[in-house]
């Protein structure tokens, strides 16, 4: 059987909406003390959630279980529950990976999506890819659109 993973929320206590939602293989009250230390300690990256945190008050904070999942559909599951409330915590451009200039047609972007694969798979990576597959369709189809009026002029 597959080890579980759990998706979970934060929100302040006042409110039904969640600023953040977050991942892990570990009990909810172990993953929120791992983000209270590196509040503390100054180690967050993520500067919206600690100042959100600030803000709130680390004692006014609320983690909820919101799905649980099988650990290989961890970071996919995540990504959804992100999207569904409209958060920002996925970044679609990982500091890891740089690109030689931004993406401008869809031979670019399969470029891009090359490289994301050849990184270890992390949630970032996961959600560049899939950001790029769907940059990738659209582009694809106004390319098709624009050869056809070339055509026609």
């Amino acid at each position: 059987m597959e080890s579980i993973a759990y998706i979970y929320g934060l929100r302040d206590r006042s409110s039904p909406n969640y600023f953040y939602v977050g991942s892990t293989k570990h009990s909810l009250a172990h993953r929120w003390k791992q983000h209270q230390e590196q509040i503390k300690s100054g180690r967050n990256k993520n500067r919206h959630f600690t100042r959100t945190v600030a803000a709130i008050g680390v004692s006014n904070v609320v983690c909820e279980l919101l799905e649980t999942t099988i650990r290989s559909q961890r970071f996919e599951r995540e990504t959804y529950w992100i999207r569904l409330h409209g958060l920002t915590n996925i970044r679609k451009n990982p500091s890891a990976i740089q690109l030689d200039s931004q993406p401008k047609t869809s031979t670019d972007v399969e470029i891009a999506l090359t490289k994301l694969s050849a990184l270890r798979p992390s949630r970032l990576t996961i959600a560049a890819i899939e950001y790029g597959r769907e940059v990738l369709t659209s582009l694809r189809v106004i390319e098709a659109e624009l050869s056809t009026r070339e055509v026609q002029i």
